[in-house]
């Protein structure tokens, strides 16, 4: 019998499943290597973008974090730019009631191309994450070839990144885009990042300069970036992210079944495949965001069983 997406997403088969996995009973979460970090983390990974921001209820925010935590993801993903630091902060509050960053890999975004202006943003981000450095720092949301020339020109963020690494405020930098493919092409060509973020989502297919779905073809992330990232073992993990709420629902064909999004969101490469997707044996984890606290076992239920072939 067919089932909405909302419907699946909100199923009390996913508190069962997040059970299971708190209590060691069922399977543990699949772990892959992020690109050239070296480090291992969940194949699944915890988005602090627009849905986890705008919980009303810090409370609720922080026990989100620690459970998925317990549930076994260890990839936390924000940017200085999610509600001018918002999501940062309370990853940081939720990082010092867990009691600790213990197994826990942390990534943030930088969104300014101003150089000058990187040691401050770090600094600022650091603070709100109540770290002393972070794991991972991504150049966000590269949007077109001007922007990449920006990104590396002389006193630009790149280079201001690559001073923040020397002085050990970040271990690793990489970069981000949502809708540029050909531009992100190039930066991989052209620079040693040492992991990548792009937006792969069955339901938005290209995402070329627009969140309006396309069709996938010679200009996508799949056809024109992903080869690279793969060529560099850059590793690259998807934005598997959920709509706002009032945001206009894309057409029924269109729509994922939510069968196929799950398992895409485990990284399967089985004979199930939603449209317009290439599913691979790829080093990356999916990044789910949180629309609602019904909600937070749904990714782990995914993810668990899953098994690389």
């Amino acid at each position: 019998m067919s089932t909405s997406r909302r419907k699946f997403m909100q199923s009390t088969a996913a508190w069962a499943g997040i059970t299971r996995s708190l209590s060691g009973a069922g399977p543990q979460m699949p772990m892959r290597q992020l690109g050239k970090t070296g480090e291992r983390v969940s194949i699944l990974a915890f988005g602090g973008g627009q849905r986890f921001y705008q919980t009303r209820n810090e409370e609720d925010a922080v026990r989100f974090i620690v459970q998925a935590a317990d549930a076994g993801i260890t990839y936390f993903d924000t940017a200085d730019s999610y509600n001018h630091g918002r999501s940062e902060q309370l990853f940081g509050r939720a990082f010092r009631a867990r009691g600790g960053m213990q197994g826990l890999f942390v990534a943030t975004k930088i969104s300014t191309r101003d150089g000058a202006a990187v040691p401050g943003i770090v600094e600022q981000s650091l603070k709100n994450l109540k770290m002393d450095r972070v794991d991972l720092i991504h150049i966000h949301s590269l949007e077109n070839e001007d922007d990449l020339a920006r990104i590396e020109a002389k006193g630009g963020v790149l280079e201001a990144l690559l001073k923040a690494r020397d002085q050990k405020l970040t271990r690793f930098i990489g970069i981000t885009s949502h809708d540029s493919p050909a531009a992100m092409k190039l930066a991989l060509e052209r620079h040693e990042f040492d992991c990548c973020q792009m937006a792969l989502n069955a339901a938005m297919a290209d995402m070329i300069g627009t969140i309006r779905p396309v069709t996938a073809g010679e200009r996508s992330f799949e056809s024109l970036a992903l080869p690279v990232a793969q060529g560099k073992k850059h590793g690259r993990h998807r934005h598997e992210g959920f709509r706002p709420r009032r945001a206009r629902r894309p057409a029924r064909s269109q729509r994922t079944q939510p069968d196929l999004l799950c398992a895409h969101a485990a990284g399967h490469n089985g004979r199930r495949r939603p449209p317009h997707r290439r599913a691979s044996g790829a080093e990356r984890p999916s990044r789910e965001g949180l629309p609602a606290s019904s909600q937070d076992g749904n990714g782990t239920t995914c993810a668990c069983p899953f098994h690389p072939q």
